[in-house]
């Protein structure tokens, strides 16, 4: 099986190619939308508000880390002519060199994880990627470098999915079984990959999956409406 730094690169790269035909010879501000997404995330985390009472959702902060390394993978094939191979073994070794595992609830520190994520953020603003401090806030959310890769291929499905049922267009119910299609997205992930026939690519089954559900829950809202 190819590997899974290769697989979301080339993802990503087909993205871009989708959503933006010349994002090569002019390319979108990547680390902007980068340091957006790392404060999206604080925000998720939310124990920076002193004055009340806080309660993590560390799946959501993860889901930000994840569309944090959409916008890292773009920026470094921008920075690298492209070259899918060559990209894909660096972000391959930059996140493994940095992955220390996935952190568990009761190793969580709060009071330092603020500042890491400020930095990151503080160094996308300066178009700069630290690929440490990236790798120390997806720890801290739950995921390994292996992980993050899965979820990136679910979120990167769902993107894919949404376009082509009617998102842009408004169309699109992104309400599944009492839930939204991200909860959906990740019970795919975390209970259903291991049954990935040989021969498909993860990303395929996961966008099989969707659609199977999606169709689902279209059918249990047509019910509930009559």
């Amino acid at each position: 099986m190819r590997s899974i730094y290769a697989e979301i690169t080339q993802l990503q790269k087909t993205t871009n190619d989708i959503t933006k035909a010349d994002w090569m010879e002019n390319p979108p501000p990547y680390l902007r939308a980068a340091m957006m997404e790392t404060v999206e995330c604080i925000d998720h985390i939310n124990s920076w508000k002193w004055w009340k009472k806080n309660q993590a959702d560390f799946g959501n902060a993860a889901m930000e880390m994840v569309d944090v390394l959409h916008f890292v993978i773009s920026q470094e094939l921008v920075s690298r002519e492209c070259d899918v191979d060559v990209v894909g073994s660096f972000i391959e070794a930059q996140l493994t060199e940095h992955d220390n595992g996935a952190s568990a609830e009761s190793q969580r520190d709060y009071a330092s994880i603020n500042d890491v994520m400020e930095n990151l953020a503080g160094g996308f603003i300066q178009r700069d990627i630290n690929y440490k401090q990236f790798m120390q806030v997806v720890n801290f959310c739950g995921l390994d470098a292996n992980q993050l890769c899965l979820w990136y291929l679910g979120k990167n499905a769902l993107n894919n999915f949404r376009q082509a049922n009617g998102y842009k267009q408004g169309s699109y119910h992104k309400a599944w079984f009492g839930g939204e299609d991200n909860d959906t997205l990740l019970d795919i992930i975390n209970h259903q990959l291991d049954a990935t026939p040989e021969g498909m690519s993860r990303f395929d089954f996961i966008y099989q999956q969707l659609g199977e559900n999606y169709q689902r829950a279209l059918e249990e809202k047509a019910r509930s409406s009559s």
